[in-house]
């Protein structure tokens, strides 16, 4: 059986490499590419079963090699994993409404990566693709708070997500698209949003409407 090709796609060699010896050891043929552009023309010409990219690079960055793997027909349905220092939320919500199937902040826990990767390609080559509907209720393993809070601003929905977990129950209310309030039992808002999003496990729900008092103000998430 041929192995699962991945491409590795960073300006920082050392990792290239780190990531590559990790790979391999786990019996993947590895690409290597160290900016936008140059991973682009493998893309083109020898199409892996993953892609696993920074965002900050030269000449492309990460969020523009998504955009333009998305884009075409014969890529678009390839995993994107986001592997990057921009941890802020902002940054995580646009490598998702990108296209994005994961978005990992380093530093990474490469056991967790590895079983992300596992379980992407095992889903590319089940199906064509790993793309997922939302469904109004779920299990957030399966389906990442992020993922799902990047469905409900592009559709432009007003609902509230409650997501339970095994310690506590969080609660997000968007309006017309936007954020608007955060809340789990210890705090509020942004505080409370960024909380949210670091939940692995659990359940989640949506409801297709708010209290009657939510504003319609964003959450900074600068």
């Amino acid at each position: 059986m041929a192995k699962s090709k991945i491409l590795v796609v960073d300006d920082n060699a050392y990792l290239v490499d780190i990531l590559s010896f990790s790979l391999e050891m786990e019996n993947y043929e590895v690409l290597k590419a160290y900016d936008g552009e140059e991973a682009i023309k493998i893309i083109s010409n020898n199409p892996p079963d993953l892609i696993l990219a920074d965002i900050m690079m030269p000449k492309m960055d990460g969020f523009e090699l998504c955009k333009k793997t998305k884009e075409d027909p014969k890529t678009k349905d390839i995993p994107f994993l986001f592997l990057t220092a921009k941890g802020k939320l902002d940054d995580q919500l646009k490598g998702f409404s990108l296209g994005g199937d994961d978005y990992i902040v380093k530093p990474f826990n490469l056991n967790d990566l590895l079983k992300k990767i596992a379980k992407s390609i095992e889903q590319y080559k089940e199906k064509g693709s790993i793309v997922k509907d939302i469904p109004k209720e779920g299990d957030i393993s399966e389906f990442p708070i992020i993922k799902v809070l990047q469905s409900m601003k592009s559709n432009k929905e007003t609902a509230t997500l409650t997501a339970t977990t095994s310690d506590d129950v969080g609660k997000i209310y968007i309006k017309n698209g936007k954020i608007t309030k955060a809340e789990t039992s210890v705090s509020k808002d942004k505080v409370a949003l960024e909380s949210i999003l670091t939940w692995k496990d659990g359940k989640f729900q949506i409801k297709n409407s708010v209290p009657q008092d939510i504003a319609e103000t964003e959450i900074s998430l600068e």
